[in-house]
């Protein structure tokens, strides 16, 4: 028995997620949808103790987008404009420039304006840290999967928002849950008074990006078997990368690319739709590890592989692969 084993230097990261333009669009948007917005009930209603109730449903037009919120939402004191794009008088070219409701990766921040109690504040930081209004108390709303805790929708606002004139406003009664729990009751009968949230099909998703390698030849006649994957990079927190593996007992069309076979990419169990997560080997900083049981076990001489990354939900990091080993016997 032979063991062989062969170091692949790669580079890949942040540009095969640019480069390759794996931006994440939700179905809704794709498919013009004017809201994302849930119509049940209890899921599009924020509160405030002067003005009461307003309805994020009701005008049909409030979107949370990857970079902001727009739409308009009715209040009992008139509607508030959430972003200028929004706004039927001004739009984006009035006097306060271009201003509206911001989101990053789920983080809102900016203004929402309604012409009675003038601006809301989405964000208050001391010192205004991050773009935030610069206040003494940290507030903010968050948009996230407050269910599963998944990055996978719908999304749940939480927290709070300023308004000089009307104080707090509130999106969601798990605010208040620890000291008024009656609020998220669901077995009141106050219609959406119980359970009241501002609910979306929305999420901070990450982003995916795939890079497929060129074939190798395990240069056996031999049945061979592949043991594992191990990787030398950086996967910064929020981040991850999976592997897959193709073999072929042929090489039609010639090395490297045996361009006239068809390679199926499979993970754990031989399925197309599963991946090998590579966890730390051992202590050794930087270098990741997998094994690939007896998925491929007496298999061909050629093989891919397939190295998926996933950026943070923010999609502000991403992972980095500077090379790959893959050991096989035979």
């Amino acid at each position: 028995m032979k063991n062989r084993s062969t170091i692949f230097w790669v580079l890949i990261g942040t540009a095969v997620f640019l480069s390759a333009g794996f931006y994440f669009l939700q179905v809704a948007e794709r498919v013009g949808a004017v809201t994302n917005i849930h119509s049940t009930s209890t899921d599009h209603w924020g509160w405030n103790d002067l003005m009461g109730w307003q309805d994020f449903y009701s005008k049909g037009n409030v979107f949370v987008k990857p970079l902001k919120v727009v739409g308009v939402v009715s209040s009992t004191i008139g509607d508030v404009v959430l972003h200028c794009e929004s706004d039927p008088v001004s739009g984006c070219s009035g006097p306060a420039g271009n201003w509206g409701v911001l989101n990053a990766g789920g983080q809102l921040s900016g203004w929402a304006w309604n012409d009675v109690v003038g601006w809301i504040s989405f964000c208050g930081k001391p010192g205004g840290v991050g773009g935030c209004f610069p206040s003494l108390t940290t507030y903010g709303v968050t948009v996230s999967n407050l269910i599963t805790g998944s990055d996978e929708p719908p999304s749940d606002f939480s927290g709070w928002a300023w308004n000089a004139s009307v104080g707090w406003f509130n999106f969601n009664c798990s605010n208040l849950a620890p000291t008024e729990p009656a609020w998220c009751d669901i077995s009141s009968s106050t219609s959406y008074a119980a359970g009241y949230k501002v609910r979306t099909d929305w999420s901070a998703t990450s982003t995916y990006g795939s890079l497929y390698s060129a074939v190798f030849d395990a240069g056996s006649n031999f049945p061979v078997d592949y043991n594992s994957v191990a990787w030398v990079g950086t996967k910064p927190a929020g981040t991850d990368v999976f592997f897959q593996l193709a073999v072929r007992n042929d090489c039609s069309g010639g090395l490297p690319t045996c361009a006239d076979d068809t390679w199926n990419f499979t993970g754990p169990g031989g399925s197309t739709s599963t991946f090998y997560l590579t966890n730390v080997y051992g202590f050794q900083k930087g270098i990741y590890y997998a094994t690939f049981g007896r998925d491929f076990i007496n298999a061909g001489r050629y093989f891919r592989y397939r190295i998926r990354l996933k950026s943070d939900s923010a999609r502000t990091e991403t992972p980095s692969v500077y090379k790959v080993n893959i050991d096989w016997t035979y």
